[in-house]
């Protein structure tokens, strides 16, 4: 299947109510500032992978949004938006959260301690060849492909994601990883689940 980018983009547009009326309920928030990309304001916020901005009660946090159709308790990490030489959000979010919808419930987290377990425990077991031996294999195509990776001793199951992408005439791999929740609980990660 491919992976068309303007349909995605329709498919998070649509799903902004449902994020405001979390946000608003469950987080409390008083204002919510979605980044439009049409703007210079905006643009810059989005590619720090800044979607949105909320006034809490005490404080202006920034969000990473990010959203997917199924859930499978596991939380996907962009690693090449463009392999093999674009990295991905996960490489250079600002944001201060990540707000991951599935279609029941929400993962909360703060976003610089992912990113920090991402680059120096997680990143070092994922060798590059891993994305090059399945675009090999699945030429224009979008695919999974579970490998298992060991962090502080511990083994888990991991699943390489390639997503084959056509848009305007250009074609381009975006590779990530989904990780269960439990590699963020053994190693301290704190987040929340929120029950849409």
């Amino acid at each position: 299947m491919v992976h068309h980018f303007y349909e995605s983009q329709k498919k998070e547009t649509a799903h902004f109510a449902t994020a405001d009326k979390f946000y608003k309920e469950q987080l409390e928030t008083l204002k919510i500032d979605r980044c439009d990309y049409n703007t210079v304001s905006g643009r810059k916020s989005q590619q720090n992978d800044i979607d949105l901005w909320l006034t809490l009660k005490n404080r202006r946090i920034s969000v990473s949004e990010k959203k997917r159709a199924r859930d499978f308790n596991d939380l996907y990490l962009e690693i090449y938006s463009k392999f093999p030489f674009v990295e991905g959000w996960t490489a250079h979010s600002k944001a201060d959260f990540l707000a991951y919808f599935f279609p029941e419930r929400v993962f909360w987290a703060a976003f610089p301690q992912i990113i920090r377990f991402y680059r120096e425990q997680l990143l070092p077991h994922i060798p590059r060849e891993w994305f090059e031996g399945i675009r090999t294999a699945w030429p224009e195509k979008s695919t999974q492909k579970k490998q298992t990776v060991k962090i502080a001793g511990c083994s888990y199951n991991i699943s390489l994601i390639q997503a084959f992408n056509r848009s305007d005439g250009n074609n381009w791999y975006t590779m990530g990883i989904s990780i269960p929740f439990k590699i963020l609980k053994d190693n301290h990660i704190k987040f929340h689940i929120f029950q849409l």
